[in-house]
């Protein structure tokens, strides 16, 4: 069986030609099915604090920091962002903002036509997914994704 290296994966070239079979696209729409249940039946016993809210206009002030972004593009980039949501990059130099709109928090950066939406993670680390151009938000699948450390 010949194996072929995808970054640090071995993967079977077989399933690299033919993609996955019916029965692991099966297992994970019964995976999502299920976890849309356990959702709603937490919602419902009034266990929505266990779902908490990462979006709230508060998680602006929330994200002030300096954070190290790795991409899947290999890419890394620095934020350091202000309480008020003003966000400097330091490789390319870029400056921006963070803004709560409908529920989510979306970082653009000035003359730049991209957008990223920041989930913070319970975790403590940032969830980035990168458009490029703004015009795929949100209808289409992010560009990159990229995972935020807040540095000390």
């Amino acid at each position: 069986m010949a194996q072929a290296f995808a970054g640090r994966v071995a993967v079977d070239e077989r399933f690299l030609k033919r993609g996955p079979g019916p029965g692991v696209l099966v297992l994970l729409a019964v995976a999502i099915v299920v976890a849309g249940l356990a959702v709603g039946a937490l919602g419902t016993l009034g266990a929505s604090f266990l779902l908490r809210p990462t979006t709230r206009s508060e998680g602006v002030a929330a994200l002030a920091g300096e954070w190290t972004i790795t991409y899947t593009n290999d890419a890394v980039r620095f934020y350091t962002i202000q309480p008020d949501g003003t966000v400097m990059s330091r490789d390319p130099m870029l400056w921006g903002r963070v803004r709560d709109e409908g529920g989510m928090l979306l970082l653009t950066f000035d003359g730049d036509d991209k957008v990223e939406r920041l989930t913070p993670g319970e975790d403590g680390r940032l969830f980035v997914e990168h458009y490029a151009p703004k015009a795929d938000f949100p209808h289409r699948k992010p560009t990159w994704i990229g995972i935020g450390v807040r540095q000390p």
